[in-house]
């Protein structure tokens, strides 16, 4: 009882952020529909990525400014082994994904706002709640492998679709690895966003950028493991 105590006062942030975020968009939803008279599922359709987008926009300024104490600071080249291995993880990833037939293609989307929403928004504001708050807590009373484990389990479970979910998972735990290793969320944001950004590209499968990904992740992985081992 105690443990779960601990563990739902380390999700308490995220809760908080969801319960915001659903009923955001379900009251404008309402709001809409009872000033314009337009069906309510059409209107998420139509105007879904604008609200998300809307609605990201405020939480990531709320998160900022709760979440501002001052990290170590990195030198520049320190980013670019994480950035790569982001990349290249997602495209391995999404390879195999649409090797076993899986597509993209499903949706048509404003790729603008796709791009602001789940390629910069979206990382901002998961990395701050899933690396920064609830993996910095897990820490206090569990140790690195049960904490990056959960992190990730409950990261992944707040998406959807079988597929969806193992493949946030997997992300999950190399954020949470990279951010224990270097100690700056800035860094697995980062990440996080060039993940995101170069699926959003990504529609069907393609051996060259398989071969390149695996390429690119065991350079970065070379290049992480090359400077872990230099701060140890």
């Amino acid at each position: 009882m105690e443990y779960l105590k601990k563990l739902i006062k380390a999700m308490k942030d995220i809760i908080v952020v969801m319960v915001i975020q659903y009923s955001l968009i379900f009251g404008i939803g309402i709001l809409y529909m009872i000033l314009n008279g337009e069906d309510l599922m059409s209107f998420y359709i139509n105007e879904g990525y604008i609200i998300l987008t809307f609605i990201y926009a405020i939480l990531v300024m709320a998160l900022l400014n709760r979440y501002r104490e001052k990290e170590k600071s990195l030198p520049l080249k320190d980013y670019y082994g994480a950035v790569l291995f982001g990349i290249s993880l997602a495209c391995f990833l999404n390879m195999l994904i649409f090797k076993l037939g899986q597509s993209n293609e499903v949706v048509e989307v404003n790729k603008t706002l796709l791009f602001i929403s789940s390629g910069i928004l979206g990382p901002i504001m998961e990395e701050l709640l899933f690396r920064k708050k609830l993996l910095t807590e897990l820490l206090m009373f569990n140790n690195k492998y049960v904490s990056i484990l959960l992190s990730s389990f409950i990261f992944s479970f707040l998406h959807n679709g079988m597929i969806t979910m193992l493949y946030a998972f997997i992300l999950g735990i190399v954020f949470g690895i990279i951010y224990i290793k270097y100690k700056n969320v800035k860094l697995t944001i980062f990440m996080h966003m060039a993940a995101n950004i170069i699926v959003i590209y990504l529609t069907r499968y393609n051996t060259l950028i398989l071969i390149l990904s695996i390429i690119g992740l065991l350079i970065s992985y070379l290049i992480i493991n090359k400077k872990v081992a230099k701060n140890t």
